[in-house]
C-alpha cells in the first residue's frame, strides 16, 4: 500500500463501508537509500488514509519524514522475532545431519546476492515500477554481481588452517540458489528456519542482510562482510554501525570479544526491529482491537476516483487466467507470465 494504484484496490471495500479501517503491517521496513521509494507511502492516500504498524522507531521516522501523520503510526515491534527462541533443531542435531564439526567456530553466512544470478528484464520491470530508477538496478546488480565474485574467490583460496579451525556455513537466501563452482569445503546448507542456525553458530556473517540483526538479538557476534567497496546509497540502514571485515580470516577472537564488550551491550537492533520480547503479535492484537473500540482521532479512508479501466483490465485477466487454469492451457502456452510464475498460488485448479 504504497502508492495509489494500490490503494484502488481496497476502494470497494470503503464503497461498501466507509469506516472500513485499512492497515499497512509493512512486512519491509529495512532497505537503503535507494530503496526508500519502494518501501515508504508516496501518494497522499498511502499515506494518511492508511494505519502504519511499524517494528521500531527507524521506520516510524522515516514515515513522519515523508508526511505520514504520527497518530496514524503504531509502534508493535517485529511479529518475526516472536519466534526467535523456538527452534527445531540445536547444534548437536545440526552437527550430525550435516556433518559438521561440533568442536570447530561455526561462522554462519547468511547470503542475500542470489538474486542476481536469475535476475532478468521483467524483474527489472517490475521494480522500476515500484519505484527504483534504472540507474539505481544497474549499478546495485554490479556491486553485488562483483561481490558475490570475489567471495568465490575468496572461498577457493582460503588456506587449509582456516578449515582445520572453522566450519564456513553458507546459506543462500530462500528463493535463491548457490553458485555452482562453491569450494567444497564450504558447506552450502538450505535446510531448516535461519533461526535454527542463529542460535547454534559461533559468528554470523552478511554482506547486506538485516539476519545480522536477528543474530544480535541472540548476543551472536554478528559481523559485516565487503569484499569489495559497498556504495552507501544501496548497503542496508543499519549496517555501518557494526564491525565490517574484508577476508574471512580476519575473523579472530579478538574480533569476537570486541563485539561481545562493545556491540552486543548496546543492542542496535532495537532501533531497527523494535523491543524483542516475545510479545509483538500479542501488542497488535491489542492495538487493534483498541482501534476498532476506540477509533483513532482524524482517521478516516478516503474514496478516490480509480481508473475503471485497470478494473476491467484485472477483471478480463482473472477471467482469462481462470479459463487458461481450467483447461491446462497455461501449463502449455506459459502465458500470461505473471499468472505462470505463481500458477501454484491460482486457486482455480481443478482437485
Amino acid at each position: 500500500m504504497y502508492q495509489d494504484s494500490n490503494y484502488e484496490l481496497v476502494h470497494p471495500f470503503i464503497k461498501r463501508n466507509p469506516d472500513v479501517i485499512i492497515i499497512n503491517l509493512h512486512h519491509e521496513q529495512i532497505g537503503s537509500e535507494a530503496s526508500d521509494n519502494v518501501l515508504l507511502p508516496t501518494s497522499d492516500n498511502a499515506k494518511n488514509s492508511v494505519l502504519h504498524f511499524v517494528w521500531g522507531n527507524f521506520f516510524k521516522e522515516k514515515l513522519l519524514s515523508v508526511g505520514v501523520n504520527e497518530k496514524f503510526i503504531f509502534v508493535t515491534g517485529n511479529m518475526r522475532t516472536d519466534i526467535v527462541n523456538k527452534i527445531s533443531r540445536n547444534r548437536m542435531d545440526l552437527a550430525k545431519e550435516f556433518s559438521l564439526d561440533i568442536n570447530k567456530r561455526w561462522i554462519l553466512f547468511s547470503e542475500n546476492r542470489g538474486w542476481v544470478l536469475t535476475d532478468n528484464k521483467r524483474k527489472e520491470e517490475h521494480l522500476v515500477y515500484l519505484g527504483f530508477t534504472k540507474k539505481d538496478l544497474r549499478d546495485r546488480k554490479l556491486v553485488n554481481q562483483q561481490s558475490l565474485n570475489q567471495t568465490i574467490k575468496e572461498f577457493n583460496e582460503l588456506p587449509d588452517d582456516f578449515f582445520e579451525k572453522n566450519e564456513l556455513i553458507y546459506r543462500p537466501h530462500p528463493g535463491t540458489k548457490a553458485p555452482e563452482n562453491i569450494n567444497d569445503r564450504v558447506k552450502v546448507i538450505y535446510k531448516y528456519s535461519i533461526y535454527d542456525w542463529i542460535n547454534s553458530v559461533d559468528v554470523n556473517v552478511v554482506w547486506s542482510s538485516t539476519t545480522v540483526f536477528e543474530s544480535d538479538i541472540k548476543g551472536v557476534p554478528s559481523i559485516i562482510y565487503e569484499p569489495i567497496e559497498h556504495p552507501s546509497r544501496y548497503r542496508t540502514y543499519g549496517l555501518d554501525e557494526y564491525q565490517k571485515i574484508h577476508r574471512f580470516d580476519e575473523i579472530d577472537e579478538k574480533l569476537i570479544k570486541y563485539y561481545k564488550t562493545k556491540i552486543a551491550p548496546i543492542k542496535i537492533y532495537e532501533r531497527y526491529i523494535g523491543k524483542v520480547d516475545g510479545k509483538s503479535v500479542e501488542r497488535s492484537k491489542d492495538i487493534i482491537i483498541k482501534i476498532l473500540n476506540e477509533g483513532v482521532e482524524g482517521y478516516f479512508a478516503k474514496e478516490m476516483r480509480y481508473s475503471k479501466k485497470n478494473d476491467i483490465k484485472r477483471y478480463l485477466f482473472q477471467k482469462v487466467t481462470r479459463v487458461l487454469v481450467m483447461t491446462n492451457l497455461l501449463e502449455f502456452f506459459r502465458y500470461p507470465r505473471s499468472a505462470y510464475e505463481l500458477r501454484n498460488e491460482i486457486p482455480y485448479k481443478k482437485n
